[in-house]
């Protein structure tokens, strides 16, 4: 028993220190442009509309802050409907200074996807399969989050951090 705790304990240390070597700009492919923001003091809501739709709504909540990871392809201005983005979205408890969710509990964090693009599949998905690890470290979040959609997206997984 013991020894399933120190490897627990150091593997958790490891992971955790492996986070705080990413970088402030994610990296991206040529064309497209990503970014990371913090929503300080914002909760998620998801929300659904008459026609079975999901979207997003942020509401002033001081035990939360929401962070938006933006995937965005600007297209060519010439051609009509070329634009691409994609967007993830979750929200972490102010007071935690580390968090590890993954699968079902995915839905603890409001992880969501966002498509935005003149395609059949645009629009929000609630995310539920994947592994998401954050750690605060002088007010820098740490953060990498794996994720399985059933929407066709670009994005699969992040790795970044963020300030606040």
């Amino acid at each position: 028993m013991k020894l399933i705790i120190s490897l627990l304990i150091v593997t958790t240390f490891f992971s955790c220190n492996s986070l705080k070597n990413l970088e402030a700009s994610p990296e991206c492919p040529e064309g497209y442009e990503c970014k990371t923001e913090v929503m300080k003091n914002k909760s998620i809501s998801i929300v659904e509309d008459s026609i079975g739709e999901k979207y997003l709504k942020f509401e002033d909540n001081n035990e939360y802050h929401t962070i938006k990871y933006s995937y965005s392809y600007k297209g060519r201005p010439e051609i009509s409907d070329d634009s691409y983005s994609e967007e993830i979205f979750f929200q972490i408890p102010v007071e935690r200074e580390e968090l590890q969710v993954e699968d079902n509990s995915l839905k603890d964090i409001k992880l969501t996807v966002a498509k935005h693009c003149f395609c059949p599949d645009a629009g929000y998905e609630v995310l539920s399969q994947g592994k998401f690890e954050m750690l605060k470290d002088n007010n820098q979040y740490y953060i990498s989050l794996e994720f399985n959609a059933n929407k066709d997206t670009k994005l699969s997984s992040i790795k970044t951090k963020v300030s606040l």
